[in-house]
């Protein structure tokens, strides 16, 4: 026998009940199937089974994704994992997943909105101040996407999100015999993706700009899971402007990055010891040096201003070191011409 009306009524509500998914942390952004752009890859999930992944836990859906993912108990590997490299904060996020591939970071984005669940990337594990590791968020820990390879005649180069600045640089240096390179910072173990997207100030800055100046396009991850190639001309010309310089996170998750590499065909490390001790006037006279020096030469400051300098021995001189691109007589010429004085002070220590 047929059920009564309103028990009918009541099972149909409930099996809606069932199938109806949570609201999006953004309303209207992200969509029940699989996002435009998703292309399923051996090991990802489906686009027409994208719609299981809203109707369990966080967890579950990362492990629906095939997404290796650690939580609290997970135990010592999720307490070692959980912590920046200075210690400087603590926090435990709900999870930390390690994607690898740009389907699984669209899945985990999805994942993380379904449940309202913040999304940090982390590539190097520098931020010092919890921007990366966050307590009740996901962590997206990029790791896994480090490729480096080179295209247009070795003159750009496509780095993957979660490569290292040291590996980035190393990688393109060896394939092109150490002729080429890209702006890169000073700590070789700085995720690529963090230095680049906060502006990415390095040795060869003076000489070729910042390292987000040198960025073509960008392969990102949007708040609702999709996945878009930007690039000058790609009509996302705010979205590009955004990224180059806007740090990293904070408008989407980056996991490619196309650059122009550097022509380096000889670099060279400068010392120059004026030969005197310091005096309260060490500073601006170095300072008043600097600013004349060519642009292939960088000296590094310190935060405080001040020439990064440090005391000999003896306590009677100023050991000041720069790079220079350029040979060893090209760049001793240029440091004597901004007012160094050729004593035989300035040598070449490469």
């Amino acid at each position: 026998a047929r059920p009564p009306l309103p028990l009918l009524l009541l099972l149909l509500l409930a099996n809606v009940a069932v199938l109806t998914f949570p609201e999006p942390l953004l309303p209207g952004a992200f969509a029940r199937d699989a996002p435009e752009g998703y292309v399923p890859q051996d090991g990802d999930v489906a686009g027409s089974a994208w719609s299981v992944l809203t109707g369990v836990g966080l967890t579950d859906c990362l492990t629906l994704a095939n997404i290796t993912t650690l939580t609290g108990a997970s135990g010592r590997a999720y307490d070692e994992e959980r912590r920046v490299l200075s210690n400087f904060s603590e926090a435990w996020p709900t999870a930390i997943a390690y994607p690898a591939s740009v389907a699984q970071v669209s899945a985990a984005v999805i994942c993380a909105a379904r449940h309202h669940v913040p999304v940090h990337p982390r590539c190097g594990n520098h931020a010092n101040e919890g921007e990366t590791v966050s307590t009740g968020a996901l962590t997206l820990d990029l790791r896994n996407m480090s490729s480096v390879t080179l295209e247009d005649g070795n003159r750009l180069a496509r780095i993957q999100g979660g490569s290292t600045v040291g590996n980035a640089i190393g990688s393109i240096q060896l394939a092109t015999n150490y002729t080429r390179t890209v702006v890169g910072g000073q700590r070789p173990t700085v995720g690529w993706g963090g230095y680049a997207l906060g502006g990415g100030f390095g040795a060869l800055t003076r000489y070729a700009g910042l390292a987000s100046d040198n960025m073509v396009s960008l392969t990102a991850v949007m708040a609702d899971g999709k996945v878009v190639n930007v690039d000058a001309g790609s009509g996302a010309a705010d979205l590009l402007w955004a990224l180059r310089g806007g740090g990293g996170g904070n408008v989407a998750a980056v996991v490619e990055f196309v650059v122009r590499t550097v022509e380096v065909p000889v670099v060279n490390m400068l010392h120059y010891d004026p030969g005197t001790e310091p005096t309260s006037d060490t500073a601006a006279v170095l300072a008043a040096l600097f600013i004349r020096l060519d642009n292939r030469i960088t000296m590094r400051y310190d935060g405080s201003g001040l020439p990064d300098f440090e005391i000999s021995a003896n306590d009677i001189g100023i050991d000041i070191e720069g790079l220079c691109v350029g040979t060893t007589a090209e760049c001793i010429d240029a440091m004597i011409e901004a007012g160094f004085q050729d004593d035989g002070n300035v040598s070449n220590i490469l």
